[in-house]
């Protein structure tokens, strides 16, 4: 849970930026769309973290943090 709420956070700081930084908008909208397509029951759970901590990181570097 801790992963999914800062990437939450992060996504949707993300998808506050102004129009000119689209890339930064798709990143958030991107990870917004994987959390949404997630499937706790039939997902793997270290993938699913993996790629949380992917999608933080690449975000973290699009919003200079």
């Amino acid at each position: 849970i801790r992963y999914a709420t800062a990437l939450v956070r992060l996504a949707k700081e993300a998808e506050g930026r102004p129009a000119a930084e689209i890339e930064t908008r798709y990143a958030g909208r991107q990870a917004l769309q994987y959390l949404a397509a997630f499937n706790g029951a039939a997902d793997d759970l270290d993938a699913c973290r993996a790629e949380m901590i992917n999608h933080i990181l690449k975000l973290r570097k699009a919003l200079g943090k």
